[in-house]
């Protein structure tokens, strides 16, 4: 059973729900607009409508998580009736791996995956990756027991450099730190539901006196959205970032380990991994979630990133992120003789350095800039193979990615554009695709040095 392909197919599902709540998200809003923009037109006639502003204002909070609601449930049904298949054979398609392929190309990061993924045959488990399966179930329980169980191993066997000896020394059961986080997130989620009601009525009440008082529905709405905000953060933020430093810490952790890297929920790569590969000016930055190690005698390290340029308007301060996304830097113990960049057709403020250089990889091509010091190096530097990780790379996260290799450093920056290796509430921790997509992000990372550190051609002494 190809178990890479179940973890991507997992992956590649989540992906999909993530972009279908975003997009219900944004067409209710649109909807929410269409309808006050409606009420403002219909009033701005000769003769006006006669509405009770109070009552559009509690009509809005209600229909925006209803609506909300329904498109989701919509989008993800029309989605699960189409070809299940058809959305790995596109990412096999455009990132040029074929089935027979996918276990050797995608190197140490997928098998790492693939490792703490797979189940004993001995103990009759298979892993299944079936959207929307009960984990409350009994044979969804013994799923999940297995298959943390050999992660839980894993994990055991970093420590004390045995089975035995690192069970025993095992700081934590991760079966069961993984099912105490489960009830957490499950309480957060009814804590956030009750805050959210709590909040709506706050809010709605508030709308309804600024619209009495106001008599515009404009600013009555903006207070009574604003308010259910505030609200709602500050009757959950406690339990939100109790949450977020559990989780980080055994599972993040955890998984960070079972690849050889240690982790550092407050530590991070600074401005001068930054400047290596952008060219802008930024007043404000910020790292966390920092993993390093050595990966077949590399050592790697990288992190989330922000950096921000806030500047002042007549109105204010405005913030202008030039970067928000994962930093990544490899230390080889062999030098280039050469400046490679590689540079992302859409990203911008980047520093491009030395002439263009044509590759023969047409799909990397259409989304890669190449510009280097030394042509006949950067063919030796970016192979054929390294060229299809970083294309598939970029297809498999959907984000852009620039890289620099320089000396004897390699730069990676990966633009997101969100707060990476974070706790989703509204995702069971017991569901395979749940751990899967961190497993696959620290996994995408490592398997770029696992390429270049067998390509040592290109290095010289």
């Amino acid at each position: 059973m190809d178990r890479n392909g179940d973890s991507q197919k997992l992956y590649l599902l989540e992906k999909r729900r993530e972009k279908l709540s975003r997009i219900s998200k944004l067409i209710s809003f649109l909807i929410i607009l269409l309808l006050l923009g409606l009420y403002v037109l219909l009033n701005t006639r000769a003769e006006p409508v006669s509405f009770d502003t109070n009552w559009l204002i509690v009509a809005l909070f209600i229909i925006f998580p209803v609506l909300n609601g329904l498109l989701y449930r919509l989008f993800c049904g029309l989605s699960s009736s189409k070809n299940e298949g058809a959305q790995r054979a596109n990412f096999d398609k455009f990132s040029g791996f074929d089935t027979a392929q996918d276990r050797g190309a995608l190197g140490q990061g997928a098998a790492q995956t693939e490792q703490i993924f797979s189940v004993d045959a001995k103990e009759g488990q298979v892993l299944k990756a079936e959207a929307g399966e009960d984990s409350g179930s009994k044979d969804s329980d013994s799923r999940t027991s297995s298959t943390y169980g050999r992660f839980e191993s894993k994990v055991a066997e970093g420590e004390g450099g045995g089975k035995e000896s690192g069970v025993a020394g095992s700081k934590f059961n991760f079966l069961a730190d993984l099912q105490s986080l489960e009830d957490e997130r499950a309480a957060l989620q009814k804590a956030v539901k009750k805050a959210g009601l709590i909040a709506a009525v706050v809010g709605t009440s508030v709308g309804a006196l600024v619209a009495r008082f106001w008599d515009e529905v404009a600013a009555s709405v903006f207070f009574g959205i604003s308010v259910y905000g505030v609200v709602s953060a500050l009757l959950t933020a406690s339990k939100r970032r109790n949450f977020r430093s559990n989780f980080k810490n055994r599972v993040v952790a955890s998984i960070a380990k079972s690849f050889g890297l240690s982790y550092d929920e407050n530590g991070g790569l600074g401005t001068d991994e930054f400047f290596e590969i952008y060219d802008c000016y930024i007043n404000e930055q910020s790292s966390e979630d920092m993993m390093s190690g050595e990966v077949q005698g590399v050592r790697v390290s990288f992190s989330d990133f922000y950096a921000a340029e806030k500047v002042r308007t007549k109105n204010g301060t405005r913030t202008d992120v030039k970067f928000q996304g994962v930093l990544f830097v490899a230390d080889f113990h062999k030098r280039l003789n050469c400046e490679v960049r590689v540079c992302h057709k859409n990203s911008r403020n980047l520093r491009r350095y030395g002439q263009r250089a044509n590759m023969d990889d047409v799909k990397f091509e259409e989304f890669f800039d190449v510009y280097t010091t030394d042509q006949v190096g950067a063919r030796y530097a970016l192979t054929p193979l390294l060229m299809q990780r970083l294309t598939e790379v970029y297809l498999r996260l959907g984000s852009q990615i620039n890289a620099v290799l320089r000396e004897d450093k390699i730069y990676v920056a990966i633009e997101t554009w969100r707060d990476n290796f974070e706790p989703r509430i509204d995702c069971s921790l017991k569901q395979d695709a749940t751990i899967a997509l961190y497993v696959d992000e620290i996994g995408a990372l490592v398997g770029i040095v696992s390429e270049l550190n067998l390509n040592r051609k290109i290095w010289s002494e």
